[in-house]
């Protein structure tokens, strides 16, 4: 039933003398308006409908509340889901990692230990070699540093000096001896050349001093000993018998001019 047909019977039935005379004796001497019933019904309905709109706009709300939550826990649990599966995959790879880094480790290990076994062959060879070709090697390192001493001290004269011992005073038996003499404005500098020099590199070149001493009546004004590698023994022995030391830690000395 619709409300105007609501109405309609509302109207019929109250238009009948038998209810309004029910209606007056039930409310006493209160005057029933049928038309503001009616009205009253009418603001009832109407509020009623509103209510029911309002219902409905709240259910609908309600349910796209509903939906969304279930959309954000669908999405949720999906990034759960890819979370446990990185977290599954970065595990793996970090297992696979440490394996790498682990037959890394022993490949460089094993790498480190042929390169030693590779150098220590060398040194054998080299060994072997210095011990075969050893004077030859020292000539030729003289040689080239006579030209290079000629090369660093320009205006100086540099000679070859050779004499015989015969009493063996320099290496305990008769033989040639031989050194570098330069000569810069009448000093002398006694230069023995050597590959590598020892404490008695150092001891042997001093007694040759003296030996040209006594040959040329006068000692040498210095006594310069040009080698790349040189003994720290033989370097403090150098220091102490005033022997100069010209090696690749040091610079070749140039006379002062007088």
């Amino acid at each position: 039933m619709s409300a105007e047909e609501m109405k309609e019977a509302l109207l019929a039935l109250m238009g009948q003398p038998d209810v309004r005379a029910h209606l007056r004796r039930a409310v006493g001497t209160i005057e029933i308006d049928p038309a503001e019933i009616l009205a009253r019904i009418d603001e009832n309905t109407a509020a009623i409908r509103r209510l029911q709109e309002e219902t409905a706009e709240n259910t609908a709300a309600i349910r796209r509340l509903q939906e969304e939550t279930a959309e954000n826990t669908a999405a949720i649990r999906r990034l759960q889901e890819e979370t446990t599966a990185l977290r599954s995959d970065f595990q793996e790879q970090m297992v696979e990692f440490r394996q790498q880094m682990t037959d890394f480790r022993q490949e460089m290990a094993a790498m480190r230990r042929d390169f030693q076994r590779g150098l220590d062959v060398i040194h054998r060879r080299l060994d072997g070699l210095g011990a075969r070709w050893g004077i030859l090697a020292e000539e030729a390192f003289r040689e080239g540093m006579r030209a290079v001493l000629q090369d660093v001290l320009p205006g100086v004269s540099v000679r070859k000096w050779r004499r015989r011992d015969e009493e063996g005073r320099i290496y305990g038996q008769a033989t040639w001896i031989e050194v570098d003499i330069a000569v810069e404005d009448g000093k002398t500098i006694l230069v023995e050349v050597k590959s590598s020099a020892s404490r008695g590199d150092v001891a042997a070149l001093l007694r040759i001093a003296r030996f040209y001493g006594e040959i040329e009546g006068k000692p040498p004004d210095r006594i310069l000993l040009v080698s790349p590698f040189v003994d720290p023994h033989a370097r403090s022995l150098a220091d102490t018998v005033g022997v100069e030391i010209a090696s690749s830690t040091g610079v070749i000395p140039i006379p002062e001019p007088s």
